[in-house]
């Protein structure tokens, strides 16, 4: 099972259910979270490092510790894309995933056609189901 974040609150509603369907399926939680193509930078004299990558790997570590008791210890993914949906499509099938689990931000009409929306493009990609959870109102949406 694919359990997609982005980095926020609002995307890590996604975790209760995905691990409710995670224990219920017994399927193995990967964690995953989608950076761009070209968010690494190198120092003088040291190795090319992927600071936001291992900065989403640090947060999605800490994320699966609270699947650790309720669906197994999740492995950890920050997946590089200029499309996340893509990104997400694309692990998702290489697993392959029995299902990807990930959160809606509600929009709707115009919004949604000026913005795209990461999860219908998933929805309409996957190989496999696609548990859409559209967080309770008031989550707050700020990064963590």
């Amino acid at each position: 099972m694919v359990i997609c974040s982005d980095g926020s609150r609002l995307g890590d509603a996604v975790l209760p259910a995905a691990a409710r369907w995670g224990s219920d399926l017994e399927l193995a939680p990967w964690l995953v979270e989608v950076i761009g193509p070209d968010e690494s930078v190198s120092e003088i004299d040291e190795p090319r490092r992927d600071l936001q990558a291992e900065m989403a790997v640090a947060r999605l570590g800490r994320l699966s510790e609270s699947l650790v008791g309720r669906c197994g210890a999740a492995e950890v993914q920050a997946l590089h894309g200029a499309d996340p949906a893509r990104s997400i499509v694309a692990f998702g099938t290489r697993l392959p995933a029995s299902l990807i689990a990930m959160v809606t931000h509600g929009r709707a009409g115009f919004g949604r056609l000026s913005l795209g929306s990461i999860t219908a493009n998933v929805v309409r990609q996957a190989t496999c189901p696609v548990l859409v959870i559209k967080p309770p109102v008031g989550s707050s949406s700020t990064a963590k």
